[in-house]
């Protein structure tokens, strides 16, 4: 079963420390949502999940290299229901931007071919940011680069490696971006590169959504035989 996204939205403020997204999708139970919180840092910055019953699963959390803004990405799988709206709260009131990338055909026992961990990101000042290579287990995976700018103008361009279908929040928030593609074979995927339009402090991910794998039907039968 392909992975396909089905809708993505974003929200962005210059100031405060309720951060939220009314996303106006239709989400459906088994769909897998990607969330990333961008914040400006002035000195202890910290991202607290605000969904309840509903909150997404936390991957990373942490700061540029010189401590000037903070990001954090979380995914989760939909419920029956989900909320029209998603939140959280800064410890301190600034500038932050918000996006979520819903994704329909995700394996839902273990959503992550490639899970968002310190080990999938790059970090850098300049404009160029430089999202690692990852080695992709089950062919059909949903890659996906997410990039952070700390800035609150900065907008990205030129994506490398076959990627596509930008999503960047409205400036003047915290910039960030996320582009995807499906990767069809299995193995390493080079590195994957981003323009920002403005030179700063930078990290950028490379991660893969596994897919559903659907055996066929006499496969599956032969494999069965042959546990018996």
């Amino acid at each position: 079963m392909a992975i396909t996204e089905t809708g993505n939205a974003t929200n962005s403020a210059t100031t405060g420390t309720a951060v939220s997204v009314a996303h106006g999708l239709t989400i459906n139970a088994g769909n897998v949502i990607v969330f990333q919180v961008h914040a400006n840092r002035t000195t202890t910055q910290t991202i607290t999940d605000n969904n309840g019953a509903y909150a997404p699963t936390e991957h990373i959390q942490e700061n540029t290299a010189d401590g000037s803004a903070r990001y954090a990405i979380y995914s989760r799988v939909a419920g029956a229901s989900e909320p029209a709206t998603y939140q959280w709260t800064l410890s301190e009131d600034n500038r932050w931007s918000v996006q979520i990338r819903v994704f329909s055909g995700v394996n839902n026992t273990t959503p992550w071919d490639v899970i968002p961990s310190a080990s999938t990101r790059n970090e850098g000042v300049s404009t160029a940011l430089t999202a690692p290579t990852m080695t992709i287990s089950t062919a059909g995976a949903m890659g996906i680069v997410l990039g952070i700018a700390d800035h609150n103008i900065a907008t990205f361009s030129s994506s490398t490696n076959g990627y596509g279908t930008e999503i960047e929040p409205a400036t003047p928030g915290q910039s960030q971006v996320s582009y995807i593609r499906i990767w069809a074979t299995t193995g390493s995927t080079g590195t994957t590169g981003v323009t920002s339009s403005e030179s700063t402090s930078w990290f950028a991910h490379q991660v893969a959504l596994k897919p559903i794998v659907i055996i066929p039907i006499a496969m599956k039968h032969y494999r069965d035989m042959r546990v018996q």
